[in-house]
């Protein structure tokens, strides 16, 4: 939060922190409820802070620079802050990043100099509603989501390289400065759209293998009928679009920790709408990279705010981090025609 936003939640508070790790929340209106979450961040706690409990403690970055998919997500009402949250997990990213992959070359490549080992380009996009632009080329005009014909979803972005801690910054401030903002009644400057960044992460001494990606998702906030009521035609519209596609997201989510829960086959419905599209990597249940997704949800404690918060925390519930089931080893069929030529207990030498 902000210094305004504490300010102005102090007087009477309709949500409290009850537990930092495992995180507890508690809502007091309508009636007392506890909420659980794997981490609980109270008013005063700052973003450094949540970067390393999220980020840092995930290994995020390490996942990205050996080839796999990071995922951060802001997700909340409007006005509860997730923007300042995200800008400055962006800002401590664009600080580490550099540095974190002159740590891997130095243990994984140290022949190989620090620009010779990775290369780094950045892609930033708004999706507002159905309708995606790119943020840092504004006279692109709309750019197309979908599938390709081996089953990418790589919409035709500008792609960025970036050195430097400095240049990545400056990219992603410049970016955002064309993102659309509304006044509401909430807030003067309020997004009313997805805001999706990527950094790819090419390892250049393995030419063939896939690329890192750090995703990281400012999403829209959340409204009821009773906040979009007063809105012109196209603003409900945009609020309906945005609210359908956070929902989407909210039955992937669901359907991934059950996938990793349970035996048998978990449809994920990643392909319902154009924000889980741009996140299939996360999704796509034959996808070879390993992946870790970090959802921040976020909250206002004012109690005229509770039902926003209370919904903003039954939608993030379902999120808790769920280990994998063990599954003991597979069956094995000595007569099965996959077992031909095999023969147990004799060692392949490979010469």
């Amino acid at each position: 939060m902000n210094e305004k936003e504490k300010h102005d939640s102090q007087p009477c508070l309709g949500v409290t922190q009850m537990s930092a790790e495992p995180g507890v929340f508690v809502a007091h209106v309508p009636c007392k409820k506890e909420y659980c979450a794997d981490l609980a961040f109270g008013p005063d706690i700052d973003t450094e802070e949540v970067y390393q409990r999220c980020v840092v403690a995930n290994n995020i970055l390490p996942l990205v620079l050996s080839g796999g998919v990071g995922c951060v997500l802001a997700y909340g009402q409007t006005s509860s802050g997730k923007t300042f949250t995200m800008e400055g997990i962006e800002a401590c990213i664009s600080r580490d990043l550099f540095n974190a992959a002159r740590s891997v070359g130095q243990r994984l490549a140290p022949d190989v100099g620090d620009d010779d080992l990775f290369e780094f380009r950045v892609t930033f996009l708004e999706l507002l509603g159905k309708h995606a632009t790119d943020l840092v080329d504004q006279d692109k005009g709309e750019v197309a989501i979908h599938e390709d014909t081996v089953g990418n979803v790589r919409p035709r972005l500008t792609y960025t390289p970036v050195h430097t801690s400095e240049e990545l910054q400056t990219l992603i401030m410049s970016a955002l400065s064309h993102r659309r903002v509304v006044a509401t009644a909430r807030n003067a400057t309020s997004s009313r759209s997805h805001a999706v960044l990527t950094i790819h992460v090419k390892n250049k001494t393995l030419p063939y293998a896939e690329e890192g990606q750090l995703v990281l998702v400012d999403l829209a906030g959340s409204e009821r009928y009773e906040d979009s009521k007063g809105h012109d035609k196209q603003r409900m519209k945009e609020s309906r679009e945005n609210n359908e596609s956070l929902m989407n997201l909210k039955e992937c989510v669901r359907a991934k920790a059950k996938m990793a829960a349970e035996d048998g086959f978990v449809h994920i419905p990643w392909r319902s709408n154009k924000l889980t599209m741009l996140l299939k990597p996360l999704f796509d249940i034959e996808s070879r990279q390993p992946s870790s997704a970090v959802i921040i949800a976020h909250v206002s404690p004012h109690i005229q705010d509770s039902v926003h918060s209370t919904n903003t925390l039954s939608y993030a519930a379902p999120f808790l981090t769920i280990p994998p089931k063990p599954r003991g080893p597979a069956p094995y069929d000595r007569e099965g025609p996959e077992n031909v030529g095999y023969r147990p207990h004799e060692r392949v030498a490979a010469t």
